[in-house]
This record gives structure tokens, sequence and C-alpha cells, in this order.
């Protein structure tokens, strides 16, 4: 009995040291919630100068808070359990204090109780939260803005010419009827777009005009995960081709994706018609397509191809022109044909050269090369961006275009941000 003594004798020595010793606030309570031991830190915490103002005090009388509080906390037997509090401390001044009680069950009289004050840890959070929430009211606000300003007004507009028309008493039946029929369809097109902002299932962002951020609507609304990754508005038809393409070439639409952004960035740099946006960013996304009529092992090979396997690589650019005429995709299949081409005539499949090459097929030329240097291939690891770029900006005037390769030169902090 001698040696139990002196080893809990020992233990409750240990542990008033480590109590004094720890820079954290640590007291020693009793289950009635009397404070039998204290460190230094809780005077300093409370602004109090002598232990006599803490030591046999009832917690509830040194930490103004609610009423029941440390009793609850006192039962708990789970032998480990916090609670979080407004409390009034210096000056009066009301801070959120986090009570840890440690060791506590049926058998024991006294029980650890770490203390912190949490009063900056929860503004810095809860400032935080509102920054993140006021930044999603603007994009969403953006998006909005965005996609339903233009129906408005053409509704406005619609709206007063009618209106101009009956006070002149020479109003077209067929006119009038056709205006109805806009208002009809230019309202539901802006239901539409907030019923996919209601039944958001992520908040995928997107760059918009002067360097603020928006949600992307189409990118951020429910739907098969691949369709969410490439943003892309098509025929059911092609989201089966592009479903497709990621099973026989994993990596595919992440690819297509990257490629997408990547044109859609550097068109956006040389000013491109923006009505021709959608089209570019289909023809980007389906550039590849021809690829499903390439075998896997081509595909997967993790060495250079032979002279034959580049032969059979290649027919990729007609196949995914057949197949995209076939669903009359008229530009998405021309660039699936010509991204290939290279501004000196030396590429393929019609060795086209200069201007002869179709538009948007040399913007996504690049981007699908940049894709392709800074992603690896099975048969390559990934250029770091620095080299990439060089690589690029080298190939201007050869293998690319020398305008294109000067704005996607411009927009390489955008196309590396991802």
């Amino acid at each position: 009995m001698t040696n139990l003594n002196q080893a809990i004798k020992q233990a409750k020595h240990q542990l008033e040291q480590m109590i004094d010793l720890t820079p954290q606030v640590m007291l020693l309570v009793d289950r009635g919630g009397m404070i039998v031991r204290s460190n230094a830190a809780l005077l300093q915490l409370l602004d109090v100068s002598t232990f006599d103002r803490v030591l046999r005090k009832q917690l509830s009388e040194v930490f103004l808070t609610q009423d029941g509080v440390f009793a609850s906390l006192l039962e708990d037997q789970s032998g480990f359990s916090a609670i979080e509090v407004p409390v009034r401390l210096k000056q009066n001044r009301e801070s959120v204090v986090r009570f840890t009680l440690i060791g506590t069950d049926n058998n024991s009289e006294i029980c650890v109780l770490l203390v912190d004050d949490i009063t900056e840890e929860k503004e810095k959070a809860d400032n935080l939260e509102r920054k993140h929430k006021t930044e999603a009211v603007g994009a969403v606000a953006g998006a909005l803005m965005h996609h339903v300003s233009q129906p408005l007004t053409a509704i406005l507009a619609r709206s007063q010419l009618m209106s101009l028309s009956l006070e002149s008493g020479d109003a077209d039946k067929t006119q009038m009827k056709n205006s109805l029929q806009d208002i009809v369809r230019l309202t539901e097109q802006i239901a539409t777009t907030l019923r996919e902002v209601e039944s958001s299932k992520d908040f995928v962002m997107r760059r918009y005009l002067g360097g603020s951020t928006i949600l992307d609507i189409e990118r951020s609304k429910g739907g098969s995960a691949n369709r969410r990754r490439l943003g892309l508005m098509s025929s059911p038809a092609v989201e089966r081709l592009v479903t497709v393409l990621e099973a026989h070439e994993e990596g595919a639409v992440d690819h297509a994706r990257r490629t997408a952004n990547g044109s859609l960035a550097i068109a956006r740099r040389m000013h491109m018609d923006p009505e021709g946006i959608d089209g570019l960013r289909r023809a980007a996304i389906l550039h590849d397509i021809g690829k499903i009529g390439v075998s896997d092992a081509l595909l997967q090979k993790p060495a250079p191809l032979d002279d034959t396997e580049t032969s059979l690589m290649r027919t990729h650019a007609d196949v995914g022109y057949r197949l995209l005429g076939d669903l009359n995709l008229k530009l998405e299949a021309e660039v699936a044909r010509s991204h290939h081409e290279r501004h000196d005539g030396l590429g393929y499949p019609r060795g086209l050269s200069g201007d002869r090459i179709h538009a948007v097929a040399r913007v996504v030329s690049v981007a699908d090369s940049f894709d392709a240097l800074t992603s690896g291939r099975p048969y390559r690891r990934a250029e770091p961006t620095e080299a990439a770029v060089r690589e690029i900006q080298a190939g201007a005037g050869t293998q690319f275009h020398p305008d294109v390769v000067r704005a996607f030169t411009a927009c390489v902090p955008e196309l590396t941000a991802e």
C-alpha cells in the first residue's frame, strides 16, 4: 500500500509540475466545479495578479457565461469533452472560449480542464466564411447578369416596338405574333438559366471581363461527370461520342477540357468573333474525337510509334472529320481534320499552309500542343511549363501561325492558373 501511495503522490506531483510549466491555461477542478489548482497562464487570461482570485472558486464565478454550462461539461463521462461558449474576460470584454475536459469518469474526483481563448480564431473563420459567401453571391450575380441581361434587353426592345406599332394603329398581325413568340422564347431561356443555377451540383468558376470571376452555370449544373467537366452543350449523339472517347483513351476528357479552355483564352486575346465562341469550344473539345477509330494498343503504347503506327494514328484527323460531318457539325469537323496542319505546309492530312488552315484550327493546334507537352504522353514525361512555352514559341512561323503564338504567349499566366 505504501508503494501505491508513493506512486499516486508522484503522479500527482508530475501532473502539478506539468500544469505549472505549460504555457496553455490548465486547471485542476473537482467534480463540483471548484478550481483546486491553476497555472500562471490563467492569471494572464483573466488579467488578475494573484491566485487567491481563482483558487477554491467555482468555475462559474471565474468565467462569467451561460448558466449550467459547466455542470453539463463536468457530467460528461466520455473522458474527453469540449465546449465553446461566450465568456466575459478582460475589461468585461466578451470572448469565445473553448473548455476541454480530460480524464473525467465516475471514479475520478479531479479533472484536468484546458482553457483557450479562441476569439481571434473564430473571427478569422467568420470573416473568411463571410468573404467566401460574398464572393459566391457576386459570382452567381455576375453569371446571371451575363446570361440574363441580353435576353431581358431583347424582351424590353421587342415590347417597346410592339407598343409603338399598336399606338400607331398599323400593327401587322404576323409581326406581332413573331414578336410574342420571341418574347416567350427569351423568357423560357431566362427561366432555364434560373433553374440551372438553382439545381447546381457544384460551384465551378470561370474568368470574366476585367479579371473578375463568375459562376460557370453550365459546368456547375447537374448531369454526367464528363459533361460537367467539359461544360459542353451538345446533342446526345455528341455526348455519347465524348463518353466513348474517354473509355477508349483515359484522360481524353480532361485533355479536351484543357484544350478548350486554352483555345478560348487565345481566341479572346485575338479578339475573335464572340458569336463563334460556343462553336470554338465544341470544336476544341471534339478535336481528337477521331481517335475512336484508333486501336487502344496504339493510344496506350508506352513507347514512340514506328512509321506504320504513326500513319495509322494520323487517320484520326479524317475519321473525326467524317464522324462530325455526319452530325452536321461543320466547324467541329473542319477543326478535327485540320488541327495537325502546320503553318509551313508540312502537317497532315492535307498539307495545308498559312491562312489556308481554318482560323479556329490554328488556335486549337497551339492549345492542343501546349497541353500535350505539359501533360505528357504514355511514352514521355510532361515538360515543365517554361520549356513547353519555349517549344511553342520556337514553332512560330513553322508549325504554328505567328499571330496565334503571340496571343498564346500573352495569356500563358491564364493558361497555367488551372
